[in-house]
């Protein structure tokens, strides 16, 4: 089951240095990219899809959004207290900072950009510390406004 570790990592890599490693040709990747992994944590009760595989694989009886703040599968590699005092911060600065940079490069109104950002970050502040219920719908309506503006 490393090979889910390993990807998600991959793939955590990848999203975290977009802007650094790709040029401007593949925004709409990222972009749509960002856009379903958010309503994908909106409509999965916070679980990231990659982790609840991995957790469902080990424990059938799992249910989606249990333990959706701890990341079994990536603590197979990484040390937990490491990923989230470290990684996860980077991560998370990371991916305000591609926003920013992806959405200006490709002309997105700036208000659409902080609307975006305020709410990622609103959503992951509850997240990690009130876990006020139903704040994922307003994040995910955000999404979905902030979406319809850039089409």
């Amino acid at each position: 089951m490393l090979i889910i570790s390993y990807f998600h990592i991959f793939i955590l890599f990848i999203v975290t240095f977009y802007p650094l490693i790709f040029s401007n040709k593949y925004d709409i990747y990222y972009i749509n990219y960002q856009f379903v992994l958010y309503l994908s944590w909106v409509t999965c009760k916070n679980e990231c899809l990659i982790t609840y595989c991995y957790k469902k694989y080990n424990n059938i009886n799992y249910r989606l959004g249990d333990r959706a703040n701890d990341m079994d599968d990536i603590y197979l590699i990484i040390q937990k207290n490491i990923y989230n005092q470290y990684i996860l911060k980077i991560i998370f600065c990371g991916n305000i900072i591609n926003n920013i940079l992806v959405f200006y490069r490709n002309n997105i109104e700036l208000y659409l950009i902080l609307l975006l950002n305020i709410g990622f970050i609103l959503y992951i502040f509850n997240l990690k510390l009130l876990n006020i219920k139903n704040i994922n719908i307003i994040f995910g309506l955000i999404i979905i406004f902030v979406k319809k503006m850039i089409v």
